[in-house]
């Protein structure tokens, strides 16, 4: 499927980059995407996480995917930190819904 190989397009770099990555695939059925928008927001995800996992010393990015009958949810997640209150840091997180 889209997502198998996009991921794959990837390996060499996540390899080379030493980043820890993971993903969670919680559906229950094959995912068959076929809107190349979602496929193309996908691949944008991916890229912009690794990116961002590079410029850190804690390389991570972590994927979960869940689908129910009629929507997608995908969540990508990466080791940057944003620091979005003065007592805190917060994971970046994207998370997108597809219905």
């Amino acid at each position: 499927d889209m997502i198998n190989a996009i991921i794959t397009q990837f390996y060499d770099d996540i390899k080379e980059s030493c980043i820890n990555f993971k993903v969670s695939d919680l559906t229950q059925r094959e995912l068959r995407i076929q809107s190349m928008e979602i496929v193309s927001l996908f691949y944008n995800l991916m890229s912009n996480a690794i990116e961002a996992a590079k410029q850190t010393d804690n390389k991570n990015v972590i994927i979960t995917i869940k689908s129910n009958v009629n929507s997608i949810f995908i969540e990508v997640k990466n080791s940057v930190y944003i620091n979005y209150h003065k007592e805190g840091q917060y994971l970046m997180t994207h998370i997108v819904i597809f219905d």
